[in-house]
């Protein structure tokens, strides 16, 4: 009994030093490699317009990296089990990392495919790979909290990585370097600074690990090779046998549609939330946004599923929210309202906000030197913009807004939406007129 209880503290130490040891590196590398294979996302806000890409062009760029990516998993993790988790990862995030640099060499759309094509090969083993590796360290009871502590990467990818690639677009001209060629290079150096680390931190098994006692050791070996047995008799022990399981190809499937809306936003709600006209930086804070969430709810997730024992229902459960949100997403209105969608709609608007516009435009007169007329000319200027506010649109806005003074053409006129101008000849007639009388 107590020779029980010595070998159960014993491995309860050995995962706990593992932990430690391990998962802060493997999830460091894992939010690199996540961030390398989405950033092309935020890069597009600039780098489609400088190479003329098209919507389609960029879709397939982004999506061919999954092509290399497929083949090459398998046999990547059969190289694994033959050269050791240790050399293997660290080739696979060295390869990545100088690929990843590459990107910012794109000029053409047959350039752009390629190195997408060669990067999807380069990272091919690492997500799988990594998984394996895991299995090698933690038994089974375990796994579900320490995957779900690597999983917690992707959102942090993007809570961290979404800021950090909006002010590198940032740094265009730098050098004589496009922010996007920069975003491709600063992103991509740290997976060759960790792939040379990985040779110093990682150890093949916990056999070799030179920070487990000879017990702590002894008791996570015994337990890993019981595990292993039970698999084998259960008939997963060769990749024949794995492939052709009814419950791995179901599951197969349903990480491939869990993925497909993965990375359909990873690559695509920059485009959608740069569509608003917002800047790079701020592009990059709202991305990040719904992935701060993710990673807490990961963490939290994982370890509820290990404390009830229970999984199916724990998969089951986040993927009908994820389905119910994006179905509410597409249903949803847009961030900034249309106000009719046509030449009334953008009427009624400006039957409302002109007088703002004009108020504020009306500043202080720089030439006046006195501090106390400068303050007497703000308080006007407060109480013009607050009284345009309040201000209800009038019986006949349409000719009320023609007459109204004219905001200066120096700046930037907030009715031109999506490049179209709506002219006065274009918001008068009846239709435009009902609206704006029934928003009154």
């Amino acid at each position: 009994m107590k020779r029980q209880s010595d070998a159960a503290h014993a491995l309860a130490r050995a995962i706990r030093k593992a932990t430690v040891q391990l998962i802060p590196f493997l999830c460091l590398a894992y939010t690199i490699n996540f961030l390398d294979r989405v950033n092309v996302g935020f890069a597009a806000l600039h780098m489609n317009d400088a190479l003329g890409f098209s919507p389609s062009v960029y879709g397939f760029g982004a999506g061919i990296f999954f092509l290399g990516y497929i083949v090459f998993e398998i046999p990547s993790n059969l190289a694994l089990r033959q050269f050791g988790a240790r050399i293997w990862i660290a080739r696979i995030m060295i390869s990545w990392g100088l690929v990843a640099c590459a990107m910012a060499l794109v000029h053409s759309e047959t350039s752009f495919y390629v190195t997408r094509a060669l990067l999807g090969i380069a990272e091919a083993g690492f997500f799988p790979g990594i998984i394996l590796y895991l299995t090698f360290w933690f038994p089974a009871a375990e796994r579900a909290r320490i995957v779900a502590l690597f999983m917690a990467s992707v959102p942090l990818a993007t809570v961290f990585g979404g800021p950090l690639s909006g002010a590198l677009l940032q740094m265009h001209g730098f050098l004589g370097f496009a922010g996007w060629q920069w975003l491709f290079v600063i992103e991509g150096i740290p997976a060759i600074v960790l792939g040379v680390l990985a040779l110093v931190v990682l150890t093949d098994s916990p056999g070799q690990a030179h920070w487990l006692t000879d017990e702590e050791k002894s008791a996570l070996s015994n337990t890993l090779e019981r595990e292993a047995k039970a698999t084998e008799a259960f008939g997963y022990a060769n990749l024949r046998n794995a492939l052709t399981r009814p419950r791995v190809l179901a599951l197969g499937g349903l990480y491939f549609l869990m993925v497909t809306g993965l990375y359909g936003i990873g690559f695509w709600m920059p485009q959608v939330i740069g569509g608003f006209g917002l800047g790079s930086l701020s592009v990059g804070f709202l991305t990040a946004i719904p992935y701060l969430f993710a990673a807490i709810a990961m963490v939290l997730w994982g370890r509820h599923s290990d404390r009830l024992g229970e999984r199916r229902w724990h998969i089951a459960l986040p993927l009908f929210l994820a389905a119910a949100s994006f179905a509410w997403s597409a249903y949803s209105g847009p961030l900034v309202p249309d106000h009719g969608g046509s030449d009334a709609g953008h009427a009624r608007l400006l039957c409302c906000v002109r007088p703002v516009l004009v108020a504020a435009h009306r500043t202080p007169d720089r030439r006046q030197r006195g501090g106390r007329d400068r303050a007497r000319q703000l308080t006007r200027q407060r109480v013009r913009i607050r009284r345009a506010l309040h201000r209800r649109p009038p019986e006949g806005s349409d000719g009320q807004l023609l007459r109204s003074a004219p905001v200066p053409c120096s700046r930037t006129r907030p009715w031109r939406r999506h490049g179209t101008h709506v002219p006065g000849a274009a918001i008068r007639g009846s239709r435009s007129q009902a609206l704006v009388r029934r928003g009154a």
